[in-house]
């Protein structure tokens, strides 16, 4: 679904009103975009938790323009605010299952009790070969988000799940149709009266191959410390 300028086209989709800045993020159910040779589906959009799938051609395009819905909450401003990302690649066939992420971690354990540490950010998992096959039959991508300090406590939106100091979340799409899942955060949050020292994220994803039987993954992990 495109508009005479390529770029997707707006208005009430499947329940969810868009424009070119924002999606209130009220749908749980797919629809369908396309933009230049590639189809997006947007598998769900919730504040805080977005997944989408990626289809067509294999051209490396995102959905530029848009901007999906965070966690709503206090403002308080960080004292510190860093990054975390990684890039990993397993090689297969003719090419690869690459896994990546890029997170901001806002936190401040100098001026605030509790210490306090949130992640956003987004993550991905691919398929960028053609042989033993174009698409995945299933792709699979698992995080987590480890908070380490003393008596650590995690809040998180809904779709995620939480034990101990650590944040877990999972998603899929087994349509045999897409090569690639991007999964957009916010929201994941760690706290500790006592002491919080640093954050990992791990992300890893999986496809598997139908014609050889066969899941190939490839695991991408960094953290930074809060001080």
């Amino acid at each position: 679904m495109t508009n005479a300028k390529g770029s997707p086209s707006v208005g009430n989709v499947g329940g969810c009103r868009c424009n070119r800045d924002w999606w209130d993020g009220s749908c749980g159910r797919a629809y369908h975009l396309q933009l230049s040779g590639e189809h997006f589906n947007l598998l769900y959009s919730y504040p805080g938790n977005t997944l989408i799938s990626y289809g067509g051609d294999k051209v490396k395009v995102d959905i530029d323009g848009y901007r999906f819905p965070k966690v709503e909450g206090p403002r308080v401003e960080p004292l510190a605010i860093k990054t975390i990302s990684d890039t990993q690649r397993t090689y297969y066939g003719d090419a690869y299952v690459e896994t990546s992420f890029y997170s901001t971690v806002r936190c401040d354990i100098w001026w605030s009790l509790p210490q306090w540490a949130e992640v956003e950010g987004s993550s991905e998992t691919g398929w960028w070969g053609t042989e033993p096959q174009f698409y995945s039959d299933k792709i699979k991508l698992d995080e987590s988000w480890r908070f380490n300090g003393i008596s650590v406590y995690v809040s998180f939106p809904p779709g995620f799940s939480g034990s101990g100091n650590t944040v877990t979340w999972s998603g899929e799409d087994d349509s045999g149709t897409s090569y690639r899942l991007v999964h957009i955060y916010s929201g994941i949050r760690g706290e500790s009266w006592v002491a919080l020292t640093s954050v990992r994220q791990n992300s890893n994803g999986s496809h598997f191959f139908e014609s050889t039987h066969t899941w190939v993954s490839a695991n991408a992990t960094d953290g930074c410390s809060t001080a």
